[in-house]
């Protein structure tokens, strides 16, 4: 997940830690998975994983593809590029990683043949700038993938009504961003750039969270609007640990909460270039 500058969305502290402890786990890397088992890679694939977050995605590609393959992480987030480079592991280390603007990306054009962006394209105020470059840096013929929920997760509905009734209305929206965009809606701005082909599939990934206390709060401490939330206070935060907890006690699974999220998966091809 890449945040802009204009979005409000940059991970501060030690949130980009908690995302890749917390939130990969549980949500991230499953989708990973599912969206990877969909996609046809082509042998001689030139790979971004565009609004990288800490890199998942491109970790998983590489488990799956080996080390023959190029495969470039991005992500305007500096503290998420810094958690995917101290992994300190083959599978990580074997990945090139950059700190980028999706709206200036440091590539020569046409130098990928697919890109990936999960859970991102929500997030750029700009989506037809952004996917303009994301057209630039591909290859004639290359491809874009693009996740992008379709509906608001049950476990955030919970988080929002929470922080509303405790915080604000606006923080408890804030929440729920990530499942606000309609992304049947990027058809048309991919047409208009130069994009063909497209096609759109629901996939669905089950969110699964160990049902502790401080599983919930490292969750809530994940957010971009954590220091929201810490400035009320440690005991505002508590009643909101046990509120959640409280509202998933109908989606326990054993020691888990695990609900299920709906996703598009949306694929277009870039029309030959002039």
């Amino acid at each position: 997940m890449e945040v802009t500058h204009e979005s409000g969305f940059q991970l501060e502290g030690k949130a980009a830690e908690l995302y890749e402890m917390q939130k990969v786990p549980s949500m991230f890397a499953p989708l990973a998975d599912a969206t990877i088992n969909c996609i046809n890679i082509l042998e001689n694939d030139i790979i971004l994983d565009a609004a990288c977050g800490t890199g998942i995605l491109a970790r998983k590609l590489r488990r799956k593809l080996g080390s023959d393959y190029k495969i470039v992480g991005a992500d305007l987030n500096k503290n998420m590029i810094q958690v995917a480079q101290s992994l300190n592991n083959n599978v990580a280390d074997s990945c090139e990683w950059h700190v980028a603007d999706i709206y200036d990306l440091p590539f020569n054009s046409e130098t990928f043949s697919l890109v990936f962006c999960q859970q991102g394209i929500q997030y750029f105020p700009d989506k037809n700038r952004a996917l303009l470059e994301v057209y630039r840096v591909l290859k004639k013929g290359g491809r874009i993938v693009l996740t992008v929920w379709c509906k608001n997760s049950i476990f955030m509905r919970s988080v929002s009504r929470r922080l509303s009734d405790s915080i604000s209305e606006e923080v408890g929206s804030k929440a729920l961003a990530p499942f606000s965009y309609n992304g049947e809606l990027l058809e048309p701005i991919l047409s208009k750039i130069g994009f063909c082909d497209f096609s759109v599939k629901k996939l669905t990934v089950n969110r699964i969270i160990s049902s502790t206390k401080d599983s919930i709060a490292d969750e809530l401490m994940s957010l971009p609007i954590a220091e929201s939330i810490m400035h009320k206070g440690k005991k505002i935060f508590r009643s909101l640990v046990e509120g959640i907890l409280e509202d998933m006690e109908g989606y326990m699974s054993g020691k888990n909460i695990v609900t299920p999220q709906d996703t598009l998966l949306i694929q277009a091809r870039v029309r030959n270039k002039v």
